[in-house]
């Protein structure tokens, strides 16, 4: 899954999350290839993993399902973190 985060500025930066043999790699880059894009403003992510857990502004195109698994296993290794801390 590749995800965009437009900066302040209108900046986006690119990243690029796998997952293969239940591990989760990252890299910083673009991914044309990738099955689903998600982007987002800042705030939009910000939102998306905080306590409302609202993705009403990231935009999603190709494989929605990959992504929105994806994004709730995210969802919940964060929530995980949280009640450990």
């Amino acid at each position: 899954v590749e995800v965009a985060v437009t900066e302040a500025g209108g900046r986006a930066r690119h990243h690029v999350l796998s997952v293969a043999d239940h591990a989760l790699t990252y890299e910083q880059r673009r991914a044309p290839e990738a099955d689903a894009h998600v982007s987002g403003t800042q705030e939009a992510w910000v939102e998306a993993f905080g306590p409302d857990g609202s993705r009403r502004g990231l935009h999603v195109e190709g494989d929605r399902a990959l992504a929105d698994a994806l994004l709730d296993a995210l969802g919940v290794v964060g929530v995980r973190h949280a009640a450990v801390a």
